[in-house]
């Protein structure tokens, strides 16, 4: 029994297999031809819409910025200086001066050419301070160095002074220093002045050794 069985299913597959082959050609048979227009019937193309032309949108004009308002710079304000009073200058005393004498006095040679003393007395007390400026006083004149050549005589008080070069040339009537000195002296005397100067030259086409200048001077 199971040797007869097996062909038989063996023969039912077989079976089964032509008719599932004999199915699938009729059904391709039976489908329509696309590769063959001829013979199938022809669709008809449905027409496909026109679709409008978009309109270019125009650009929009750049916009300009709108400057923004330039402010006006306030001016600052400048504070007002209250006038400074001018200050009033403070005077500073004036040292009291002691009580002062000036005078001159001079040669008399007979020519332009002389000496004159300048004496001056200062000081509130006693003694007091007698000072004498010699100056020669002459047109052209033209001397050296010279030592102790001028001499001071006060009331027998003795000094000498040296006078420097003079060159004078094409001038009027010119004073030139010599010398000076100086003495204390007693108020309320006179004192007797004797000014020598050792000139020893010739002026004036005259030959001069010495030139003098002499007075007495009151003392207050």
């Amino acid at each position: 029994m199971k040797k007869s069985a097996a062909p038989a299913l063996i023969l039912i597959f077989l079976i089964l297999a032509v008719g599932i082959f004999v199915v699938f050609r009729i059904s391709r048979n039976e489908a329509p031809d696309t590769q063959n227009p001829g013979t199938a019937a022809t669709a008809t193309p449905e027409p496909t819409a026109t679709t409008a032309p978009t309109a270019t949108p125009t650009p929009s004009a750049t916009p300009v910025p709108t400057a923004a308002p330039t402010a006006v710079p306030t001016a600052t304000p400048v504070p007002t200086v209250a006038p400074t009073e001018t200050p009033v200058p403070t005077l500073e005393p004036t040292a009291a001066t002691g009580y002062e004498q000036t005078g001159e006095f001079r040669s008399d040679t007979g020519t332009y050419i002389n000496i004159v003393v300048k004496w001056t007395v200062t000081g509130s007390g006693s003694p007091k301070t007698l000072k004498l400026d010699t100056y020669v006083e002459s047109y052209a004149l033209v001397t050296g160095d010279r030592i102790s050549d001028v001499v001071f005589n006060i009331d027998g008080n003795v000094s000498y002074a040296s006078s420097k070069a003079i060159r004078l040339e094409n001038v009027g009537l010119t004073q030139t220093f010599l010398g000076s000195t100086s003495v204390d002296v007693t108020s309320g005397t006179d004192v007797p002045v004797n000014v020598t100067w050792h000139f020893n030259g010739t002026y004036s086409n005259r030959n001069i050794d010495t030139i003098v200048a002499e007075d007495t001077i009151h003392i207050n």
